[in-house]
């Protein structure tokens, strides 16, 4: 028995069920991550058993009644189990004659009950290298509904490299097909009878596409029109309806021709120099003294850190495209005994140097 509610107000199926005695919530519904182990371990009929944890306080609300209460955290299939105890403190009645659940005074309806099968396969499967292939099986029983899910099993055993995934498929037959592939370089067979997965009905409203929505159907462009047939080619009429009204529906997602490129915003490309950061702050340093100023000049030279044995970072200017296409300024050394001479009669000597002179020899305007 199942009723529409809520975990610390994350909406979700609440399965009811009067033989537990403390509620049991999935690890996922949880915000936190950091629960204690508990001393007990939640056991099934098979002798299968997993370790509980817990408990922590949650807010479950079924209706317009949330209740607080301590409950333990197992791994489920179902989001959470509502136990004895949840049952208790909200004073629950359940009525399966009519269908609903009463909680503190108000009536909640029980969600209709959905069919559950197993998949097994109906004969022996040869899968070669590197393909995938479409599976004939049976179910177990028969189901009421037109549409069933099927997800593999807990504890699905194939062939090495073998894989099965979810899948949705038509239950009003006997037999129903299901995708499998061989990931592996060598050829592998799947045995008859073998259980792949378990079926669930699917719920769905009793119209998802209205006779008046069907009228303004806007029909689809011609650009469009050879998706929707491949994509219906194996369809029946109704999923072919709604296959085209989704590609109408969402017609400015696809490509009108080569020319039309288009973009998306969901993600954004960015590049991580790992410098620009620390040449912004030289620029900035140097805009500060006056060795630099903004420029719009076809001169432009790129700038490069270049790493000095004190593990420090040396501002350089690639200027090699500018000394391309510079005159050569070539004059001989002095002669070092002119040099010397010059010092004749001196008595004093000292040495004059600039910080920087690399910046700070102004440069003619041409």
């Amino acid at each position: 028995m199942q009723v529409e509610g809520s975990v610390n107000g994350n909406p979700c199926h609440l399965t009811v069920d009067t033989g537990a005695e403390k509620t049991l919530v999935r690890p996922d519904m949880l915000a936190t991550t950091r629960i204690p182990d508990a001393p007990k371990r939640l056991c099934g009929v098979t002798g299968h058993c997993v370790q509980l944890k817990g408990p922590v306080d949650v807010s479950i609300g079924v209706g317009r009644a949330v209740e607080r209460l301590p409950v333990y955290v197992a791994d489920l299939d179902k989001p959470c189990l509502l136990g004895l105890d949840y049952l208790t403190q909200s004073k629950a009645c359940v009525n399966l004659g009519r269908k609903l659940v009463r909680v503190r005074g108000q009536e909640v309806p029980l969600l209709p009950e959905v069919g559950c099968a197993e998949v097994v396969v109906a004969e022996r499967v040869h899968l070669a290298p590197r393909t995938e292939a479409r599976v004939r099986c049976r179910l177990s029983r028969a189901m009421r509904g037109s549409e069933g899910m099927v997800e593999p099993t807990e504890n699905l055993r194939l062939a090495d490299s073998v894989v099965f995934g979810w899948s949705l498929v038509q239950v009003g037959e006997e037999l129903v097909m299901v995708l499998v592939a061989n990931l592996s370089n060598e050829a592998r067979k799947v045995p008859a009878w073998a259980k792949l997965a378990t079926c669930e009905e699917v719920e769905r409203p009793e119209e998802t596409l209205g006779s008046a929505e069907v009228a303004v159907m806007r029909p689809l462009p011609d650009f469009l029109e050879d998706l929707g047939n491949r994509s219906a080619a194996n369809l029946m009429e109704a999923q072919t309806e709604k296959v085209r009204h989704t590609l109408a529906q969402y017609v400015d997602v696809f490509r009108r021709g080569d020319m039309d490129l288009g973009r998306t915003g969901f993600v954004k490309h960015s590049i991580n120099t790992g410098t620009r950061q620390e040449m912004q702050r030289i620029v900035n340093e140097l805009a500060a003294q006056g060795v630099s100023e903004r420029s719009d000049s076809p001169w432009s030279s790129a700038v490069v850190l270049v790493k000095k044995k004190d593990s420090t970072q040396c501002f350089c200017v690639d200027y090699r495209a500018l000394n391309d296409v510079t005159a050569r300024d070539s004059y001989p050394l002095p002669r070092i005994d002119d040099t010397l001479d010059a010092l004749v009669g001196a008595k004093w000597f000292s040495t004059l140097d600039l910080k920087s002179g690399y910046r700070q020899v102004e440069m003619a305007v041409v």
